[in-house]
């Protein structure tokens, strides 16, 4: 009787440490627009190992420029995001996933800058994705 006890806690043991090391999560989201151009991030956070699994989305408002020649996206949030194209937009949305290790979402707002060029010149927009 004494085995089965003790092979009961050895497992509830083993349980305990596993279940612990998956850590607490929780998802976050920002939404944001600007005159042209929408974005958004979302995350799923796993606060023990402070690290972030999430993916930036920007989509062109209206139809998405047909000749666009040039093209570049950064944000200062987590992962930094931050895209460059010469060869025109690949499609009128652009994602992007990222993995951040050891950091922390301790901003309200991410900053974005979208810039592309096209037949009527070069253009830039900013705009804040807000926390939601």
């Amino acid at each position: 009787m004494k085995t089965g006890r003790a092979k009961a806690g050895l497992l509830l043991a083993a349980a305990a440490v596993l279940l612990s090391g998956c850590g607490e999560s929780q998802t976050i989201r920002y939404q944001g627009s600007g005159g042209s151009w929408e974005g958004s991030y979302q995350a799923d956070l796993v606060k023990s190992k402070k690290s972030q699994l999430g993916t930036y989305s920007f989509r062109y408002k209206g139809d998405a420029p047909k000749e666009v020649e040039a093209f570049s996206i950064a944000t200062d949030g987590p992962g930094h995001f931050y895209d460059r194209g010469s060869d025109g937009l690949p499609g009128p949305t652009l994602s992007s996933g990222i993995v951040c290790d050891d950091c922390t979402p301790e901003k309200d707002t991410i900053m974005v800058v979208m810039e592309w060029t096209d037949k009527d010149g070069g253009h830039q927009e900013s705009f804040e994705l807000k926390k939601s």
